[in-house]
């Protein structure tokens, strides 16, 4: 649940998710930071990037190509990620006569968690394979925000990556329209921590499993600070960053990560 002792942070910006389409690792189980080749979006998900890039640009670009400064491309480091924010930037080059150029800007605070040994895993497959780590993937899936694959990292480490994530858009993109292209995971622990209504159910539980972003849409965060509240599992000491250094080490923890995954770049 959520405890009065912190206040759901402010949204100086305008800030739109985009989760990546589906690959067959995703449709498969568990996706976190691998980058290969079966982390590739597949036929229905280029489809579905192509589908959200033209959302985008009806619905939230469009009225902007006269004032270009004030949008922000934001990705993820991992393939599938950068592949839809540039199926995004081409259509704005086309739709403008390539009169309007974005930046896209690799993030890595806004990588999908890092499932460690679960990754490419689903639960049923461990339950079969009378794996250890089939109560603890159940436990996750549950919305246990504490547990984790070796090497990996609880949904509490990614809650502590979403608020620097969100420390860094407040101060840098200040009053801009930033679109973050990313996953479901990092997603819900931003919305989380704005305290999204979604991520709530009726007995007023946090329950940041379900209601994910769709692959179909872009979701628009919001803050909501009418009941001030936090989740009582997160430590809110650990933000915002005391200075650039902290910063650097957790960027630094998430590219030996990657590494550790996917080989060197």
């Amino acid at each position: 649940r959520y405890v009065q002792d912190y206040k759901t942070p402010a949204l100086n910006a305008r800030v739109i998710l985009i989760r990546a389409g589906r690959t067959p690792a995703s449709s498969k189980g568990l996706q976190g930071v691998s980058d290969g080749e079966e982390n590739r979006l597949d036929e229905d998900g280029l489809f579905d990037a192509i589908t959200m890039a033209t959302q985008l640009w009806d619905s939230d670009v469009r009225n902007l190509r006269d004032s270009v400064n004030d949008i922000v491309v934001l990705h993820s480091p991992l393939k599938r990620n950068r592949k839809m924010a540039l199926k995004f930037v081409n259509l704005v080059h086309k739709e403008t006569e390539r009169q309007v150029w974005i930046p896209i800007i690799p993030e890595p605070l806004a990588l999908e968690i890092n499932f460690g040994s679960w990754d490419g895993k689903n639960r049923w497959d461990l339950e079969r394979a009378k794996s250890p780590d089939y109560d603890a993937v159940t436990r996750f899936q549950n919305g246990d925000a504490t547990v984790a694959g070796a090497g990996g990292e609880t949904f509490r480490d990614v809650l502590d990556r979403a608020a620097r994530l969100l420390e860094r858009i407040n101060t840098a993109y200040a009053g801009k329209t930033v679109l973050i292209f990313t996953d479901p995971v990092i997603g819900n622990a931003l919305r989380v921590i704005l305290h999204d209504p979604g991520m709530i159910d009726a007995e007023g539980t946090l329950n940041w499993t379900r209601n994910e972003i769709s692959q179909k849409r872009p979701f628009q965060l919001e803050s909501h600070p009418a009941t001030d509240l936090v989740p009582t599992h997160w430590d809110s000491n650990h933000w915002p960053l005391a200075n650039s250094a902290e910063l650097t080490a957790v960027e630094e923890m998430l590219s030996d990560a990657l590494e550790a995954h996917n080989g060197p770049a």
